[in-house]
């Protein structure tokens, strides 16, 4: 999620706040998960730099959280520097900002008994997906999409791993069209690794400086 939110800053700050943003993230998530919340509530909890709710949980979990986690996390909130702080959270922001868009949200927060995606049913019955969606400044789904063609790569990887020949047949091949108009292509980033197991990517983009000046548009707020 915070790949599809990146603006394509790889300066040593950048990719510092990206990491920090990544580890907060992914405890913020595990949090939900433990305590049965929505992905609501990890969007409000990343609006809000002090809010200790996702590590209060985690601290009742123990024994299904590694101790890095919780501390990573507890350092960001209480010992980042205000301006360390902003950065990572502002970055956390954008990675959930598709929850700002209703239909969005309606699709991220599924009423009990409503049928929902299955990642493992998908791959099993050799469906296809088909992913839309348009460039924005603001509220972009760029996150979602990465997270959810990723979560498809690597439950195929997964699968095929665990065959006798390493593959999957039939191969599972994620098709991206200009996904640089929305964000860093979530394919892309492991197809290289994928290659060999039956998991391919192809991908139709204008070129690698297209994918750069998409983002960096986005990360001026320009068109």
């Amino acid at each position: 999620m915070i790949d599809g939110a990146s603006a394509g800053d790889s300066s040593k700050d950048g990719k510092f706040f990206e990491d920090h943003a990544v580890a907060v993230l992914r405890a913020m998530l595990m949090a939900a998960a433990l305590a049965g919340k929505t992905m609501a509530d990890v969007a409000a909890w990343a609006a809000s730099p002090r809010d200790e709710t996702a590590l209060r949980i985690l601290e009742t979990f123990p024994n299904y959280v590694p101790s890095s986690w919780i501390d990573g996390l507890k350092q960001v909130i209480h010992d980042s520097p205000p301006n360390t702080r902003g950065s990572v959270y502002m970055t956390l922001r954008l990675a959930v900002s598709f929850m700002g868009d209703p239909d969005i949200a309606k699709i991220c927060l599924p009423l009990e008994g409503e049928e929902t995606f299955d990642v493992e049913d998908f791959i099993e019955s050799r469906g296809t997906l088909y992913l839309l969606g348009s460039a924005e400044n603001h509220g972009t789904i760029a996150p979602l999409l990465t997270a959810l063609t990723g979560d498809v790569v690597e439950e195929a990887t997964r699968r095929a791993e665990s065959t006798e020949d390493g593959r999957h047949d039939p191969e599972v091949r994620p098709a991206s069209d200009e996904a640089a108009q929305i964000g860093r292509p979530a394919a892309e980033n492991g197809g290289g690794s994928s290659g060999g197991t039956g998991s391919a990517h192809d991908g139709a983009t204008r070129g690698k400086g297209r994918r750069g000046e998409t983002r960096g548009r986005r990360a001026r707020g320009e068109r």
